[in-house]
C-alpha cells in the first residue's frame, strides 16, 4: 500500500481549513456537491496515520472553515435584524461556530482513538470508523440542546445519485454514504494491488448504482386529483410587521394578491402573517376571511399568533374555511430567537443586546392532527422544525400534502435563505410528498415529491405563485423508519470489525 504524502503540520492545519471551505461550498447557494468530496477526502488525507489528538485538532479546524462559510449568516441575523452590537454578534458567531465544529471534531479524535487502540488499518479507519462516527456525532449536534440540524452532508447530496437515498435512509444514510463514498476514493489511490483498486472502485459504483436505481422507484401514489393552491407572499419589512398601527395594510396586502389569485381551492400566508393574537381578531378579521373564503368556495392556511388560556403565546398556524377554524401550534421553538432557555446571567445579558419581538412564546403539543382542508390532510410546520426529519415525518404516514411557512426576513439576504430552502427540499424527498413552503420575502415555493422545485417567488417582492398540487398517499422507508436502519447497521458493522478483530488476535 502506498504511503500518503506527510507535509509539516502547520500545512496539514492550513490543507484542512481549506478543505472545510471547500465542503461548505457543496451547499446552497454554491450548491457544488462535487466540492464537498474534495474537501472530505483532504480532510482524510491530512488524518491519516495521525494522533487522537491531532486528529481532534485538524477535524476542529477543518470544521471551523466548514461551518466559518456555512453559517456564517448568524451574524446577519444577530446584528443587521437582532440590532446586537457588531462586536457581541462576531463573538456569538464565532462561539456558535465553534460549538458546532466541536462535534466534527470529536468524530474524528474518537475515529482515530479507535483504530489506534484496537491495531485497526487505515482502510478500516477511513471506510468504515470515520463514516460511522461522524455521522453519529451529526445525529447528537441534531438533538443535543434543543439541536442544530443544519448544513448536514446529506442536504449537500440532494441533486446526486446519493439524493436518491433519501427516501430510504434519510439525510443521515445519505451522508453516511457519502463518507464512504470519499473513504473508497481514498483507498483506490492508496492501493498498490490492481485487484485491491478493483474492489475500492467496484464500493463506488455500486453505492452511486444504486442511487440511479433507486431514482425510478415511486416510493408513495399519486392521487388523481388535485388542489389549486395560491401561496401569497406579502414582504412586509420587518421593521414595520410587528408595528400595530401598520396591521391593517399588511392584512390589505395579504387579501389583494389572495383575491388576485382566485380561484384557487387553498390559500396559504406565511408565518405571522397576521400580527396579532388570534384572541384580538376573534371577532373582526377572522369573520371577514370566513366570509371571503365562502364566497369563493376556497380555504385559508396563515401563520398567526395565539394565546391560550393559560396567558402564554404560540406561534401558530390557523386553517379556516366556511366550517371550521383549527390550528397548529409550533412545537420546536428557536432558542434565544422564540423563546430564552436560561434568564440570568450571561445569557440575560446577550439578550437584552439581542432584540427580538414576540420572543416568549411556549412550544404546542407533541402530538398535533393534521390540518384537513378540501378533503386533503395537511401535515404543517413552521420555519425551523423544517429542518427536524423526525418531527416532520411523524404524520407523514397520514398526509397527503406537507406544509412549512416562514419568515425567512431574519437572514437578510443571506445564504441561509437557500439553505432552508434545500432543506424543505430534503423533506420533500424523504417523504415522497409535495410541500409547500410560504414565506414573507422569499423563497416562496412548491416543491414536488421529488425534492425539485415546481414553482417559485423571487425575493423581497409582493407577488403570489400558482399551482396545482396533487396528493399522495402512502409512505417512504425512512418516514416509517426513520434513522433506526441506520443505527442498527452502523452498530452492527462496528460489533463486525470488533469480532473480526478478536478472532484475527486469537488466531
Amino acid at each position: 500500500m502506498k504511503t500518503l504524502y506527510s507535509p509539516p503540520f502547520p500545512i496539514r492545519l492550513i490543507v484542512a481549513l481549506g478543505a472545510g471551505v471547500s465542503l461548505a461550498l457543496a451547499f446552497a447557494p454554491f450548491s457544488l456537491s462535487l466540492s464537498g468530496y474534495v474537501g472530505i477526502t483532504l480532510l482524510l488525507v491530512m488524518v491519516w496515520g495521525q494522533s487522537t489528538g491531532s486528529g481532534f485538532v485538524l477535524g476542529l479546524i477543518f470544521a471551523l472553515g466548514y461551518f466559518g462559510l456555512g453559517i456564517s449568516w448568524v451574524f446577519v441575523s444577530m446584528h443587521n435584524f437582532g440590532n446586537m452590537g457588531s462586536g457581541l454578534a462576531a463573538l456569538a458567531t464565532f462561539l456558535f461556530v465553534s460549538y458546532n465544529s466541536l462535534f466534527i471534531g470529536l468524530s474524528v479524535a474518537l475515529a482515530r482513538y479507535v483504530k489506534i487502540r484496537f491495531g485497526f488499518s487505515e482502510t478500516v479507519f477511513g471506510i468504515f470508523l470515520l463514516p460511522i462516527f461522524w455521522v453519529w456525532l451529526e445525529w447528537l449536534r441534531s438533538i443535543l440542546f434543543t439541536g442544530f440540524p443544519w448544513l448536514l452532508l446529506g442536504s449537500s447530496q440532494l441533486d446526486t445519485p446519493l439524493g436518491e437515498f433519501l427516501p430510504l435512509a434519510g439525510e443521515l444514510g445519505a451522508s453516511w454514504l457519502m463518507l464512504i463514498t470519499c473513504g473508497l476514493a481514498v483507498f483506490f489511490v492508496i492501493c498498490t494491488k490492481f485487484k485491491t483498486k478493483i474492489y475500492a472502485l467496484s464500493g463506488i459504483v455500486i453505492i452511486w448504482g444504486s442511487g440511479f436505481g433507486l431514482s425510478h422507484i415511486n416510493w408513495t401514489q399519486k392521487q388523481t386529483d388535485t388542489l389549486d393552491v395560491a401561496l401569497v407572499q406579502g414582504s412586509i419589512p420587518i421593521r414595520f410587521k410587528w408595528d400595530d398601527s401598520f396591521l391593517h395594510k399588511t392584512l390589505d396586502t395579504y387579501m389583494r394578491y389572495s383575491k388576485e389569485a382566485l380561484p384557487a381551492d387553498l390559500i396559504i400566508w406565511p408565518e405571522t402573517a397576521i400580527t396579532a393574537t388570534f384572541n384580538n381578531v376573534t371577532d373582526t378579521v377572522i369573520p371577514k376571511l370566513r366570509n371571503f373564503l365562502q364566497n369563493n368556495n376556497s380555504s385559508l392556511i396563515s401563520g398567526i399568533v395565539f394565546r391560550n388560556t393559560a396567558g402564554f403565546l404560540h406561534n401558530s398556524l390557523i386553517a379556516v374555511n366556511a366550517e371550521q377554524t383549527s390550528f397548529y401550534h409550533k412545537r420546536h421553538l428557536v432558542p434565544f430567537g422564540e423563546y430564552v432557555p436560561l434568564i440570568n446571567g450571561i445569557v440575560g445579558f446577550i439578550m437584552r443586546e439581542f432584540s427580538i419581538p414576540m420572543s416568549d412564546f411556549r412550544p404546542g403539543k407533541t402530538r398535533q392532527k393534521n390540518f384537513v382542508l378540501q378533503q386533503k390532510a395537511i401535515g404543517a410546520s413552521i420555519c425551523y422544525e423544517a429542518a427536524y426529519s423526525g418531527l416532520i415525518r411523524e404524520n407523514s404516514a397520514n398526509t397527503s400534502i406537507l406544509l412549512t411557512v416562514s419568515n425567512d426576513s431574519w437572514f437578510g439576504n443571506s445564504a441561509a435563505r437557500y439553505q432552508h430552502l434545500d432543506i424543505a427540499r430534503v423533506r420533500a424527498k424523504e417523504n415522497s410528498k409535495y410541500l409547500l413552503r410560504a414565506t414573507n420575502d422569499g423563497i416562496t415555493a412548491v416543491i414536488d415529491n421529488k425534492g425539485n422545485v415546481v414553482n417559485s417567488a423571487a425575493q423581497n417582492i409582493k407577488t403570489f405563485i400558482k399551482t396545482k398540487v396533487p396528493a399522495f398517499i402512502g409512505s417512504t422507508l425512512f418516514a416509517r423508519y426513520g434513522n433506526l436502519p441506520f443505527f442498527v447497521l452502523s452498530a452492527a458493522i462496528i460489533f463486525g470489525l470488533f469480532l473480526a478483530r478478536n478472532e484475527s488476535v486469537q488466531q
